[in-house]
């Protein structure tokens, strides 16, 4: 998967969990904050930060097969982090 295939998926996961959550105003903000941080953390995205790991998106998609809500919500947090981590060091350089 090429680099601008991969944003693209990236868009569609976030926003597809939006609009399973069915809450409106949940749908406005994402949207609102997508897009003024989207062209942000698509310029400093250069690719896969998880190595070996489960990557956070599969984790989540599985805990809510699962109904595990606790774990959907790691999942997520790990997302956010570790993707921001990743987008930080970029800064840093």
């Amino acid at each position: 998967m090429d680099l601008e295939e991969a944003l693209a998926v990236n868009e569609e996961f976030h926003f597809a969990l939006c609009r399973a959550s069915k809450l409106p105003t949940l749908i406005k903000i994402v949207e609102m904050l997508w897009l003024k941080c989207g062209p942000t953390l698509n310029h400093f995205y250069t690719g896969p930060v998880w190595g070996p790991l489960e990557h956070p998106h599969l984790k989540v998609i599985r805990c809510l097969r699962e109904r595990d809500g606790a774990g959907a919500r790691e999942a997520m947090r790990l997302d956010i982090t570790e993707g921001a981590r990743a987008i930080l060091s970029k800064l840093k350089d």
